[in-house]
């Protein structure tokens, strides 16, 4: 039988359908359940810079699998040829503007 060292057990719990309970020995954290329209309601109620921190994650999220993404991102990276390339300034402007 494998020993378990009781400093790394989690215990995970359903409370209810609509929540989950997960607790370590020093942390005890609740996570509820939430429609995708709760959702929705609870980011429209965030600030402006928690919702652009928010939709940056998402976004993330959705090209960590866009596989076509990732092959256009690394052609863009391995580009040797400089006229293909932009000022560090051009770039800056791009984004910002």
């Amino acid at each position: 039988m494998p020993r378990v060292n009781p400093a790394l057990s989690v215990l995970i719990s359903w409370a209810s359908e609509a929540a989950v309970t997960l607790t370590l020995p020093s942390i005890r954290a609740s996570f509820v359940r939430m429609s995708l329209a709760e959702i929705k309601q609870a980011a429209a109620k965030l600030p402006v810079r928690k919702q652009r921190e928010l939709a940056a994650h998402l976004l993330a999220l959705s090209r960590r699998s866009d596989a076509a993404f990732r092959r256009n991102l690394a052609r863009k990276i391995d580009d040797k040829n400089p006229a293909h390339w932009i000022s560090l300034e051009d770039a800056k402007a791009h984004l910002l503007g």
